[in-house]
């Protein structure tokens, strides 16, 4: 219960990566902020808190922050980024401060900040937003436009690959052949050598030799979670000329239809990098479009109970964005404590018929999507030559539970094609399929 309290700021001096951690990332289902939109996107949003220049030894830094003060427009709680830029849209945050003066997630194409709850505006070099409020939940508006917020240019820190990785970067570059290709070339060949070659994990099962975690990651596991991909992308292309920041921030994707606005939970937490290029910055995301789908299997029977206390301690403390509107919703409030409980029995239901099929999918097929994965055979084989799958163990778990690590390995690369064939909606269902068809052939006759 104490996890859906809370947002501590994020150190725009530093940050350390959970890049070799022991263990399964442990993924909060609390509620960070909220998003309120005219309508749902049709994609993901990107709400980025800082950027970093420097890497070394698990931790990625800058070497020095300074924030300049945005001027208040007069007579208005109103601050823009550009002035000479009219606002395209805006959107409604609603955020929990523990702190007076924080770093909050906003978009790249931020241009104005507005509410009554703000005190004071900050923007850094790095791509932060700083804001002084008052503390608890507040709400503001967020005005964007057509271009993105003007982040300083490269500096000397952007080409910097680590002492102790310049051969493993350089072995991949060669590779590779992205010395020999124009910017757009590697640009295209490094999101392909990602997608095709690596799959997600939340799960880190050993320490490496001396701390070489992305030595392992490029040329054995080829495993990882989204700052593994952040990273070693960000440094493969400064080996390939490119300079390229890691940033931290959110992905904006979940939207609740009773809320009527997004909810950005805590294991929505991401990683991606920014790379110069005629020059301006250009997002980068080389991690598996899985990574969310995967993660929010992990909910708990309890996320609709906490987001039910979550919204009602937002809507009896948080103050509207300005003066001259009035909430008249608030003998609302009393009618969801049935609405929470349908939810949570809703849930619960949900989870019972779901795991029913996990454990006897062959006679209890619904028409949900992927149930068709030819993946699916290959498991109940190993089931019944070698164990079952426990109650809530992971397909990667079970395999490097019950097979040899030479074998396993195998595994992996079917593994990312039958959760790419279940969770991504955009793909060629019929080329996934025939693919996971390959790789079982593959394996079956080795």
């Amino acid at each position: 219960m104490f996890e859906q309290y809370g947002w501590r700021s994020t150190n725009p001096l530093q940050t350390s990566t959970s890049i070799g951690s022991l263990g399964r990332l442990k993924l909060s289902d609390r509620i960070v902020f909220r998003v309120k939109t005219d309508k749902p996107a049709s994609k993901a949003l990107y709400f980025r808190e800082t950027a970093y220049s420097i890497y070394e030894y698990g931790t990625w830094r800058n070497p020095g922050v300074e924030f300049d003060i945005i001027t208040k427009t007069p007579n208005k709680n109103e601050w823009r980024v550009n002035k000479t830029i009219k606002d395209k849209g805006d959107m409604d945050v609603s955020i929990y401060l523990q702190d007076r003066s924080a770093i909050i997630p906003v978009p790249d194409n931020i241009n104005t900040l507005s509410g009554k709850d703000l005190i004071q505006v900050e923007t850094s070099v790095y791509g932060s937003t700083r804001i002084e409020a008052r503390e608890g939940w507040i709400n503001y508006r967020l005005g964007y436009a057509d271009h993105d917020f003007v982040e300083a240019g490269p500096n000397e820190h952007d080409l910097i690959v680590p002492s102790n990785y310049q051969e493993d970067f350089k072995q991949v570059a060669t590779q590779l052949d992205l010395y020999s290709k124009s910017p757009e070339e590697i640009i295209s060949v490094v999101q392909k050598y990602f997608k095709d070659n690596f799959y997600y994990s939340i799960t880190q099962n050993q320490r490496y030799t001396r701390g070489q975690y992305l030595t392992k990651f490029l040329f054995e596991s080829k495993k990882g979670h989204c700052e593994y991909y952040a990273t070693a992308t960000a440094l493969l292309l400064r080996e390939a000329g490119i300079p390229a920041r890691y940033t931290i921030g959110y992905s904006v994707q979940e939207y609740s239809e009773w809320q009527k606005m997004y909810l950005v939970r805590a294991r929505h937490a991401h990683a991606w990098l920014k790379y110069y290029m005629d020059g301006m910055w250009h997002n980068m995301d080389t991690t598996p479009s899985i990574w969310a789908p995967m993660e929010a299997e992990d909910r708990t029977l309890l996320e609709p109970i906490m987001d039910l206390l979550s919204w009602l301690r937002y809507k009896t403390t948080a103050s509207n964005i300005d003066t001259k509107k009035q909430d008249s919703t608030d003998w609302m409030l009393w009618l969801l404590i049935p609405l929470g409980a349908y939810l949570s029995w809703r849930f619960y239901t949900k989870q019972r018929v779901e795991q029913k099929e996990k454990t006897d999918i062959e006679t209890h097929i619904v028409e949900r999507f992927g149930i068709d994965s030819p993946f699916y055979p290959l498991l109940k084989q190993l089931e019944r030559q070698v164990d079952n799958r426990q109650t809530g163990e992971s397909l990667s778990k079970w395999i490097q539970r019950i097979l040899p690590d030479t074998k396993a390995e195998k595994y992996f690369k079917l593994i990312t094609l039958h959760n790419r064939y279940r969770f991504n909606p955009t793909s060629d269902k019929e080329q996934e399929k025939q693919s996971i068809k390959i790789a079982i052939e593959e394996i079956a006759r080795q």
